[in-house]
């Protein structure tokens, strides 16, 4: 009667423990699909901010430039 017992403790036992197991994997499970999500979205943040940087760098290049050709304008129209 004793060991009838604790068996069915021990099955009882084991029973919560693979319930408890079964619910950490499935939260496991859930936590790697989102950080693979994250993963993803900070890939295309990434290439649109760098996209965006180059093109900011294109537009000082450009503007200098501009600034440049139009200080020699000016200076040349002052020396006449």
């Amino acid at each position: 009667m004793r060991s009838r017992d604790e068996a069915a403790r021990n099955n009882d036992e084991s029973s919560q423990l693979t319930r408890a197991l079964d619910l950490k994997m499935m939260e496991k499970s859930e936590l790697v699909r989102r950080s693979e999500g994250e993963l993803h979205q900070n890939r295309d943040l990434s290439a649109t901010l760098y996209d965006l940087e180059a093109k900011s760098r294109a537009a000082d290049d450009n503007l200098t430039a501009n600034k440049r050709e139009q200080d020699d304008l000016r200076f040349a129209t002052q020396s006449m």
